[in-house]
């Protein structure tokens, strides 16, 4: 039996285990177009920073594929996938064949469809290699000034390596506040006020339209008129699937690959897992592209289960974040609109504490500061159970909740 796996990130490496522990005999291959172990994309902007080495990256070295009997073909682009012949086909012309493939190709940056966006200086961070052509263009070229576009987490935390750099930050959001898919206005505001206070300039319910330079980078024009000068872009618009590999193909897709409750696609023997899949949501009751860590590891785990024979059914994802940025301790789960909300503590304290429900139903939490409790309410969001009965953290005794 040949697996074949695309991809070599968590869901990848998750669903290789998985296959491998159900079956010692079956052939595993993994294909990347990446040249390098399985490594931790969330920890790049330390790298860029220069507070970890490369080496700090890498969550498995190379005895890691060779103890478990995985052919890792590194640095192979796959360039067509054929469902009715069994195999896929790399840049290179290689024709692989598979009895079962998992598809964990993950996602990628979005970019923003606007003039001057191939100047030298534009720049995405999602990867070990880019992280490297940032540093060498640092080396070849004065950079006065960096400009970020976009408030979420990647970009705020790339903000924190060119600080570290000593290279002051424009920082572009086009919506009304920092993080606005994970954090409510109050919290918003004061990591607001903890990026300001940092040195970095913040253009809220602002966007670039353009780059512009000869060759180089100079500057950006705005939506509102207005310029940013800086020598160096960093485009933080989020992430979309993959989703190249299968065009042309009846593997059913919308904003990312549809799988069912058991990873399974719409292509017998084809799964996904990861980044690239759109899957159900808990909280949202409909299937969404999360994008998460936890969901990756968990799919893949689930997928390669049942890749070896098992029926093992996905229960869905859950969105949660839990960040440390600009000395802002944060965790977000689920959503954070419903029909009540309780909060205690403030954040002026460091010790916020919100509570959202839907009906009787908790959907969403929210922590600043201590995280003592994100636990307790993963596990009610996770599990659907309600909070009564002594079930709440202790954070909120003698909160009103009586119809709960």
């Amino acid at each position: 039996m040949k697996i074949l796996i695309i991809g070599n990130g968590a869901a990848a490496i998750s669903g290789a285990k998985a296959v491998r522990q159900m079956n010692r005999d079956w052939e595993i291959e993994l294909l990347s177009d990446e040249v390098h172990p399985f490594y931790s994309r969330v920890m790049l902007p330390d790298y860029l920073a220069g507070n970890i080495r490369r080496t700090d990256l890498y969550l498995v070295d190379w005895d890691f594929y060779r103890d478990l009997g995985i052919k890792a073909t590194l640095g192979a682009q796959v360039e067509a996938l054929e469902p009715k012949l069994a195999r896929v086909i790399t840049a290179s012309g290689q024709r692989i064949h598979y009895d079962l493939l998992l598809i964990a190709s993950g996602a990628g940056p979005v970019l923003p469809g606007v003039e001057g966006i191939n100047l030298k200086g534009v720049f995405t961070l999602r990867s070990i290699d880019d992280v490297e052509a940032i540093r060498r263009y640092l080396q070849s070229t004065n950079v006065e000034r960096a400009i970020i576009v976009g408030g979420g987490l990647v970009s705020l935390r790339t903000a924190e390596a060119f600080h570290k750099l000593g290279i002051p930050t424009t920082i572009v959001v086009s919506s009304s506040r920092l993080m606005s898919q994970t954090l409510d206005e109050a919290s918003s505001e004061a990591l607001l006020r903890a990026v300001r206070k940092a040195g970095h300039e913040v253009l809220l319910n602002e966007d670039v339209t353009a780059f512009y330079g000869t060759t180089h980078l100079r500057g950006a024009k705005l939506a509102s008129g207005g310029k940013a000068a800086g020598q160096l872009a960093l485009i933080g618009k989020g992430v979309r699937p993959r989703l190249s590999l299968v065009e042309g193909t009846s593997i059913a897709v919308d904003r990312g690959i549809l799988v069912d409750e058991y990873l399974r696609t719409s292509i017998p023997k084809i799964y996904a897992a990861g980044d690239v899949t759109q899957s159900y949501d808990l909280i949202r009751k409909r299937r969404v592209c999360n994008g998460i860590w936890p969901s990756a590891v968990r799919q893949g785990r689930i997928a390669g289960c049942n890749m070896a024979g098992l029926s093992i059914s996905d229960e869905g994802d859950l969105p949660m974040n839990s960040v440390h940025v600009f000395g802002c301790s944060i965790c977000s789960l689920g959503v954070l609109a419903g029909d009540e909300t309780y909060v205690r503590g403030s954040l002026r304290d460091n010790n916020y504490r919100k509570l959202v429900f839907s009906g009787s139903q908790l959907v969403g939490a929210l922590f600043w500061g201590s995280l003592r409790d994100a636990g307790r309410c993963y596990w009610l969001l996770r599990t659907g159970r309600r909070p009564t009965g002594g079930t709440l953290p202790p954070v909120w005794d003698g909160m009103p909740l009586g119809r709960c």
